[in-house]
């Protein structure tokens, strides 16, 4: 490939050129004409091409589709097999901004194009050690500084490796992750129920409870998990999790711990939406109970809203 310097101005021949007695009249049109824009090639000898950082790798579908955007979102990209600049697509500026999410895709309300095509999410992997370390230098630097602010009662946004059930496949896209409110140790302040040193140790990881820590990891107390609504096609609505729903004897109990390596944010808000009847209870309650009506037995699970902006942060930060 070449680079292309393009130097874009506007000459007019038209009194330069003017050999109507000598030329015919397809010729005179063709002189009469205006130069916009003149290409200059270089030599691929003459490109600088800086080497890649080792935590850069292939665009995925760089070989079968036309057109990519960049979402804002770090290592974070769209891509779709097929270009289209109308009104509509052409003010895409990312997730909720000029288009509507339906799971790992992007559909352009409005689109004029005769088939039209969404826009599908990705994002860059990494494969060499170098980058590898990098990852992981990260992630340990994001858990350092969201542990400070984790507290009982905090919202907490974990990691996901996995899916709980196939109903969460709808909302799968990369940098999935998961909210829980985090919980109280008994007899203390304290959100972090045990902190594991493992220095000195020849095993390089402990299980507790279920779960596998390694040396300089928390196990993390969780008062309730947060799913997301499947109508909602976005993932931003969630709804508290009710532990006895869909389970049985033989079911193996959700663990309410979680590790602190795969904290990822801390202490954000989340607004509550809640049902019309709700509404009218708790205003008719207001001079007694208020506050209490909201819990009233029977009522249904409550329901949370994640921001736009707050999703396409925590998904960075989950590589």
């Amino acid at each position: 490939m070449r680079l292309i310097r393009q130097w874009t101005f506007v000459l007019n021949l038209t009194r330069t050129w003017n050999y109507s007695n000598s030329l015919s009249k397809w010729e005179t049109g063709c002189f009469r004409m205006e130069i916009c824009a003149v290409v200059m090639y270089l030599g691929a000898a003459e490109v600088i091409r800086p080497p890649a950082p080792p935590d850069v790798s292939v665009c995925k579908g760089i070989m079968s589709c036309f057109s990519f955007l960049f979402l804002g979102v770090p290592r974070h990209y769209a891509k779709r097999p097929f270009s289209c600049w109308c009104h509509r697509c052409s003010r895409v500026r990312g997730r909720g901004l000029g288009s509507q999410s339906s799971g790992p895709d992007l559909l352009v309300s409005g689109c004029t194009r005769s088939n039209q095509t969404a826009w599908t999410e990705d994002q860059f992997t990494v494969t060499s050690s170098a980058g590898i370390r990098n990852r992981e230098k990260r992630a340990a630097d994001t858990v350092a500084r969201e542990l400070k602010r984790a507290k009982p009662g905090a919202w907490a946004c974990i990691q996901a490796r996995e899916v709980w059930s196939t109903e969460e496949e709808a909302n799968m896209r990369p940098g999935h992750f998961w909210i829980c409110k985090l919980g109280t140790v008994p007899g203390s302040m304290s959100c972090v129920e045990q902190k594991f040193d493992l220095q000195g140790s020849k095993c390089k990881w402990k299980e507790y409870k279920g779960t596998r820590y390694s040396h300089g990891d928390s196990a993390l107390v969780v008062e309730v998990w947060l799913h997301r609504v499947a109508d909602d096609t976005s993932g931003l609505t969630f709804q508290e999790w009710d532990p006895s729903a869909g389970t049985d004897d033989t079911s193996v109990p959700v663990a309410m711990l979680v590790n602190s390596s795969e904290l990822r944010a801390a202490d954000f808000p989340l607004a509550e939406v809640r049902p019309l009847h709700l509404d009218a209870v708790a205003r008719a309650g207001r001079r007694t109970r208020g506050a209490a009506v909201r819990k009233l037995q029977g009522v249904g699970n409550s329901t949370f809203v994640l921001s736009v902006e707050n999703d396409n942060d925590f998904r960075s930060r989950c590589e």
